[in-house]
């Protein structure tokens, strides 16, 4: 008796040609869960706290009976061949599932196994399964990441291997399914552009790129890549014949996968830079205004990524002659006037004007002493570039929301940020939460709440391998920074936004500033668990490994059933391991993955403590398990997240041991 386990789309379950489509809820999601889990025991505890998180032990471990005995029930006399149990485990044995095929065959470039791949993938993983329990629900949102993943890859490999084969008409039809997975994938678009092209369908794939740009500028107010709108010329000016086709297939085959992208991080926007201006009648200090006005503009192009700056060519530097002259559309206007203030103090106002409207989007007073104004000048221009760029995120989400007709009050914007993120840490549901977060900041942008909350999720980002590049990790850490501060000055002593910005300075490698803010956060709430635990973590970094345990004990202390536990006890296990104390690393590791069995990180230290433990065997096979989580690792992310973060002589004594154990199991 064959048994098929479909989670890829509507959940489906067949035995023997017949299908169970009146498996209570619960027993589908515990289906599902333990298909995804294939020959790995998982514990009968842990399903209770996946599926029923509210209930005490005993009320879970009885649903997990009822629910394993719905399954045997639809199953019938076969379900021993399928459902292995012991009094503490469950296992899934025998099953075919479809994420599980969808992986095998993700790798392949044979053209019937990947078309098979492909017809596998009927939607979102688990489509109409919805269970209310945060821990289900963050497992979902990571499995459903990994699956449309996975899908993309199968699609984009499928397409390369129908145009070999010359199969173009269903090139274009894989094609079209790519874009209808991410509907703002510019590369999905150009690989259909490209299918259009090489099946002699010109018209089809200029029209293809009009689609995209107009949903790219309604959705996210950004025009496409240059890589776009290079193939679009290149379609454009090519007469409909092999050659042309040669050249879409050929640039077809040279896309490599692309990093994830946070659009309301880093908006694609043009601004126009207007010289300051200085209004009084020295000038020495003309001359001065001058020089900061250059120095502005350095710090502006250096600092603010995602954003072209671009100024006037006549000698007044006029906005109005470069439009005129280059037809440039320009979102936004920067102008700075300064002024004589009282006794020896210079003023600056700088102001943000949205060039479409006219209208003033954000002013800022900057003063100073003029005799210190040489020595604070970096320091002002470098101001005066954070704050434009803040200002440059929270308008353009305004602009795209009130473009969707999406602008709502302040508190359904909050609640949005709040749906979206939870307590998970996904790409998406954290870029969900930054646009809602964004939104709320752009109706009220003194809102201590939002202003806390897009801390913590530039948090995210910044502790986040493989979510990032360089300038993405570094914008993340200048926002959340900034908004964590504005923050601080809306409600000082608020000791979440302290924690958040502590959290951010730690990322960065400010470690000593981050211990004051820990410290900071501790004073204001000596009962906020996360600012003990990341302080601790914190500790470990400045070569004070011994103080993390007794941080964390008193973070679980405090925070009782805390989810994030399964964090703080890998930052237990961490620390021990610094210490050279493999066995308790190992010990509190596992706590971790008792909590969040997919804990990536919580793997991969616990292969180095099983190692040094001298249980190469184990350490290998969760070294295996870390990889097939968490591809494309790269030993960089390493270095970025643990080696480089800090200078302390101690820390890194202590960690490059742990990362040659680590190159020894095979990190990239």
């Amino acid at each position: 008796m064959n048994f098929f386990i479909g989670v890829l789309g509507p959940f489906v379950c067949s035995a023997g040609g017949q299908f169970f489509d009146r498996l209570p809820r619960k027993a589908r999601a515990l289906l599902a869960y333990l298909g995804t889990k294939l020959d790995q025991p998982v514990s009968r505890e842990y399903l209770g706290d996946l599926l029923w998180p509210d209930r005490e032990l005993n009320l879970g471990l009885h649903g997990v009976r009822n629910s394993l005995a719905a399954i045997r029930a639809s199953l019938g006399e076969g379900s021993s061949r399928f459902i292995a149990g012991t009094v503490t485990s469950v296992r899934l044995t025998g099953a075919s599932v479809d994420v599980d095929l969808l992986e095998r065959c993700a790798a392949t470039d044979d053209l019937n196994q990947l078309q098979e791949a492909a017809n596998l993938y009927r939607g979102d993983f688990l489509l109409d399964v919805r269970i209310a329990s945060e821990p289900f629900q963050d497992w979902v949102a990571i499995e459903r990441t990994h699956a449309h993943d996975l899908a993309q890859g199968v699609f984009e490999r499928l397409i390369s291997a129908q145009h070999r084969g010359g199969q173009h008409e269903a090139a274009i039809r894989s094609a079209e399914r790519l874009v209808t997975l991410d509907r703002l994938s510019e590369r999905a678009h150009r690989l259909l552009m490209q299918a259009h092209a090489y099946a002699n369908r010109r018209g089809d794939a200029l029209r293809q790129y009009d689609r995209c740009a107009k949903l790219l500028w309604s959705e996210l107010r950004v025009e496409p890549e240059s890589e776009t709108q290079e193939l679009y010329a290149e379609i454009k000016r090519s007469s409909p014949d092999t050659r042309a086709h040669r050249s879409a297939q050929s640039t077809l085959l040279q896309i490599e996968p692309a990093a994830p992208r946070w659009p309301y991080l880093t908006p694609k926007l043009v601004v126009g830079l207007e010289p300051i201006r200085y209004l009084g009648e020295d000038a020495a200090q003309n001359v001065m205004a001058e020089r900061l006005t250059e120095d502005l503009v350095a710090d502006l192009f250096v600092n603010v990524d995602g954003v072209e700056f671009v100024r006037g060519t006549d000698p007044e530097g006029s906005l109005q002659s470069l439009v005129r002259a280059e037809r440039r559309e320009v979102d936004y206007i920067l102008s700075a006037s300064a002024q004589p203030a009282s006794g020896d103090h210079l003023r600056l106002n700088v102001r943000l004007t949205e060039a479409s409207t006219s209208a003033i989007r954000w002013v800022h007073r900057f003063e100073c002493d003029i005799a210190s104004l040489l020595n604070l000048q970096t320091e002002l221009t470098r101001e005066i570039a954070g704050d434009v760029q803040f200002a440059l995120v929270v308008d353009s989400v305004r602009r795209s929301l009130a473009s969707a007709h999406e602008i709502h009050a302040l508190d359904e914007c909050l609640t949005r940020a709040t749906a979206a993120l939870g307590d998970r840490s996904t790409p998406a549901a954290t870029n969900e939460a930054q646009r809602w977060l964004l939104g709320a900041l752009g109706i009220d942008l003194r809102n201590v709440d939002a202003l806390a909350t897009l801390a913590r999720t530039c948090h995210h980002i910044a502790s986040q391998p493989g979510w990032f590049d360089h300038a993405t990790s570094r914008t993340a850490l200048d926002i959340g920074r900034r908004a964590a501060t504005r923050a601080l000055e809306v409600a000082p002593g608020n000791a979440e936004a302290e924690c958040f910005k502590g959290m951010l300075y730690s990322s960065s490698g400010e470690l000593e500033s981050a211990s004051d803010a820990f410290d900071r956060a501790v004073e204001a709430n000596c009962n906020l668990a996360i600012a003990h635990a990341f302080g601790g973590y914190n500790a470990a970094f400045l070569g004070h490994a011994e103080k993390t345990l007794p941080a964390i004990e008193r973070a679980i202390r405090i925070g009782g059933e805390d989810r994030r536990q399964s964090v703080w006890w890998f930052f237990a296990g961490f620390a021990e391991l610094l210490l050279a104390r493999p066995e308790r690393a190992v010990t509190f590791l596992g706590k971790s993955l008792d909590r969040n069995p997919d804990y990536s990180t919580a793997q991969l230290f616990l292969a180095a403590a099983l190692r040094r433990s001298g249980k190469n065997d184990e350490a290998e096979r969760m070294m295996a398990l870390f990889k097939a989580n968490f591809r494309g690792y790269e030993r960089h992310a390493f270095s970025s997240q643990w080696l480089s973060r800090s200078r302390s002589p101690v820390y890194r004594a202590q960690i490059l041991p742990v990362f040659e154990e680590l190159r020894q199991l095979g990190l990239a």
